[in-house]
């Protein structure tokens, strides 16, 4: 039941930033439309609800990018997909992960790498960083 409740907030929190309320397909995201799918990743990864812990940001990235680039959205569930038909779960959404800023350098240019990058950085570091180990008591 998380999933759509966090798909859903990925992409109401991206409709936030919209500037003109309009999208033309395949238009490069604004570089505050970029800003906000990241934050978005980065407060699912350290929920100050959760004091500082939280998920990997795949549900909420999954959101932004139905909205910021579908493509995108499409290339991270490709991956997860294929990792889990192949019990690699995390191997296949890294693997997606990595080639996200290439894809869409390639199909919004450069400010859809930075949209790209604004969401790859918060979930490569928490899949470095973790949560950190448990707090005692």
């Amino acid at each position: 039941m998380r999933f759509p409740a966090l798909l859903l907030g990925g992409m109401l929190a991206y409709h936030a930033a919209e500037e003109d309320g309009r999208r033309p397909p395949f238009r490069p995201p604004s570089l505050t439309e970029g800003a906000a799918a990241g934050l978005v990743v980065a407060g699912h990864n350290w929920s100050p609800y959760l004091d500082g812990a939280g998920g990997r940001g795949v549900s909420p990235a999954l959101g932004a990018y139905a909205v910021v680039a579908p493509e995108a959205s499409a290339l991270l569930l490709g991956g997860l997909v294929l990792g889990r038909l192949t019990r690699e779960t995390g191997l296949g959404t890294f693997a997606s992960q990595v080639a996200l800023v290439p894809m869409l350098a390639g199909t919004r240019g450069r400010r859809g790498a930075f949209a790209g990058a604004a969401v790859l950085v918060p979930m490569l570091a928490k899949r470095l960083l973790g949560n950190g180990p448990p707090k005692p008591g």
